[in-house]
């Protein structure tokens, strides 16, 4: 069992074209499993971070979040609707 004041920050791509910043307290291949079947279509996940302090890990999630949202005059990735 992972712990859950750990977690894993990645970024699943479709092509070069980012479609979700996100982080994990489970492990990434399960993470993953729940997003396909949740219907997300990518073609790439590439993990940003190894496990961190979940502090840590909300910090780099976003970061790489405002990055996107600068280069892409305030739109969020296709999978990522809400605030993190």
């Amino acid at each position: 069992m992972m712990q859950q004041d750990a977690a894993t920050v990645y970024v699943l791509y479709d092509g070069s074209q980012v479609v979700y910043v996100g982080r994990t307290t489970t492990s990434v291949e399960e993470r993953l499993r729940l997003h396909e079947l949740d219907g997300f279509r990518y073609t790439r996940a590439q993990v940003k971070s190894g496990r961190v302090p979940l502090e840590k890990a909300q910090a780099i999630e976003k970061e790489l979040l405002q990055e996107y949202l600068a280069k892409h005059n305030g739109r969020r990735p296709r999978y990522n609707q809400s605030a993190a």
